[in-house]
């Protein structure tokens, strides 16, 4: 089975910078210059990147060989009616065929589409395991409240596990005690989702902090990384926090 080397640092441990969210979001503020983010987050200390099939393939080219993880799920737009019904968009080995290291998918728990999304996950799976390539469950438990309920989010991240994610990406229950039922109860490594823009910066700090202490192996953020005052800056204090570093 693959393992997770492609996308984390040697002790095996990742910051993940999602940089996503234009399949869905459009070019929202801070991620207007895509290309520009990832080369940014690359040098300052970034272990991977979540990006769109779209965006792998314009830039092929200037970002060859870097630690792509690529999103092959999608199809649905912020001012659509849900933007939680994706389907499949693309196969893994197209991903692959634009330098994905890794691969990426939704698994939306306790929502009406849930036995579609968990379905489509499991396809991908299965596909990524026939060409051994890591496979990342994001997996999202239905209601404002799943944000942040230790037994839903314990629920989804096992859902992923079972279904034969590779790494498993989820939210944070807000405390370091309360987010290790979700760690023991996944049996596959576990990152934390940034989700929402949080109240300041010190607080995406601490939450990539509680993640790594509750058990968790990284962190995947977003705008709370490409939104923040000094991004270089953020990506390099999460590298501290995620890998231990002095």
């Amino acid at each position: 089975m693959p393992g997770l080397e492609p996308i984390t640092g040697p002790d095996g441990r990742t910051l993940i910078i999602a940089i996503d969210h234009g399949g869905t979001f459009g070019p929202m503020e801070g991620l207007e210059d895509p290309l520009s983010v990832a080369k940014a987050a690359l040098e300052s200390g970034a272990d991977a990147l979540i990006v769109t099939l779209g965006f792998a393939k314009r830039y092929h080219g200037a970002l060859a060989g870097a630690p792509l993880i690529v999103r092959v799920d999608g199809g649905t737009s912020s001012i659509g009616p849900d933007w939680r019904r994706m389907r499949r968009l693309f196969s893994v080995e197209q991903a692959l065929e634009v330098g994905a290291r890794a691969v990426i998918a939704m698994g939306f728990v306790g929502y009406e589409g849930e036995a579609e999304s968990l379905g489509q996950l499991a396809e991908v799976c299965a596909e990524s395991m026939k060409l051994r390539v890591p496979l990342v469950a994001e997996m999202l438990p239905a209601g404002k409240e799943g944000e942040t309920d230790p037994d839903r989010l314990a629920l989804a991240a096992r859902i992923g596990a079972e279904i034969g994610a590779d790494l498993v990406k989820t939210g944070y229950t807000g405390s370091p005690d309360t987010f290790r039922k979700t760690v023991r109860g996944c049996f596959v490594p576990v990152v934390v989702r940034g989700g929402p823009r949080m109240a300041d910066e010190e607080q995406v700090v601490e939450t990539a902090r509680g993640a790594v202490a509750a058990g968790a192996i990284g962190v995947a953020f977003g705008r709370n990384v490409w939104q923040s005052s000094d991004m270089r800056a953020m990506i390099r204090r999460l590298t501290q926090v995620v890998h231990s570093r002095p």
